[in-house]
């Protein structure tokens, strides 16, 4: 008779378990979804910068060459030359942020791992 009342409780702590570990999953899930957003929308802000950036230094560009202050042909080639160095560090950003991503992915799962294995819920094989 006693144990019957055990193996309701059996049964209820892996209920339990189970639901944690759902839990802890869609947690992950939820953080690494997160993470994709705040990466992407600081590319994003990044590019938008360097645009509004170089959109401000043709209308300075053009202004100097309206008041004579500079030679058109010197214009376009500082125009060209910050266009060049735009798209390098442009894709620097975005080496840098896919490295911080895979960096960020890494210790997420390092730490779901950690969680895991501190509940005793983890195998080696999976």
């Amino acid at each position: 008779m006693n144990e019957e009342p055990q193996q309701q409780n059996v049964e209820q702590l892996k209920a339990q378990l189970d639901e944690l570990v759902v839990n802890v999953r869609n947690e992950a899930i939820v953080q690494t979804a997160n993470l994709y957003i705040l990466g992407r929308q600081a590319l994003l802000a990044g590019l938008g910068l360097g645009a509004l950036t170089l959109e401000a230094a043709q209308a300075f560009l053009v202004r100097a060459v309206e008041r004579g202050e500079i030679a058109e042909a010197d214009a376009e080639a500082a125009l060209a030359r910050m266009r060049e160095e735009g798209m390098v560090k442009t894709d620097q950003g975005s080496a840098g942020a896919a490295s911080l991503t895979d960096q960020a992915a890494v210790a997420l799962a390092d730490s779901v791992s950690t969680i895991l294995r501190s509940l005793r819920l983890h195998s080696t094989d999976q």
